[in-house]
């Protein structure tokens, strides 16, 4: 089963904080949280997610916690299947510059708080893109006109240079 990046994101938060349940989860994955900056998902898309992941055996609920306020909770934990799915996202380079901003970003976080090394993962990360920020250049170099092309590669610059900075920092 091919998972959606939401819910590889909720699997990588599961593997990193732990057990908890979606509303705790959507809690983490608001705009107003710090892993949310990076990457913000609603609560009905942490359900779903988590719903995904239990079929696919990366998550299993656990004991309802009754609360004080409204209905019990049911907390969910990652499987043995789940962390190594969980390890293996967050090694992989993405692929595409698009993704810096929301998938890159929220990997090298989650990598962080796991304790994770950068190294090798951002000088694979590098690698992926100064390839396609060499093409991106040339693209936009043979047509100086090309508004769209002068874009990407400025952006595909830009990127390049904080990734630089994440490999020398």
């Amino acid at each position: 089963m091919e998972l959606q990046v939401h819910a590889r994101v909720v699997l990588g938060v599961l593997c990193v904080e732990g057990p908890a349940h979606g509303f705790a989860l959507a809690r983490k994955l608001s705009p107003e949280a710090e892993l949310g900056r990076a990457w913000s998902v609603s609560r009905p898309q942490v359900y779903r997610a988590i719903e995904q992941l239990a079929e696919a055996g990366f998550a299993r609920a656990g004991e309802v916690e009754s609360g004080s306020r409204g209905p019990g909770r049911t907390p969910f934990q990652i499987t043995a299947a789940g962390t190594r799915t969980a390890r293996e996202w967050f090694d992989q380079p993405v692929d595409h510059l698009r993704d810096a901003r929301s998938e890159l970003l929220i990997k090298l976080m989650l990598r962080d708080r796991m304790g994770l090394p950068r190294s090798p993962f951002i000088d694979q990360q590098y690698q992926v893109f100064v390839d396609l920020t060499d093409a991106l250049v040339k693209r936009s170099d043979a047509d100086p006109a090309d508004l769209v092309a002068m874009w990407r590669a400025e952006m595909a610059r830009g990127v390049l240079a904080a990734i630089g900075r994440l490999r020398s920092g």
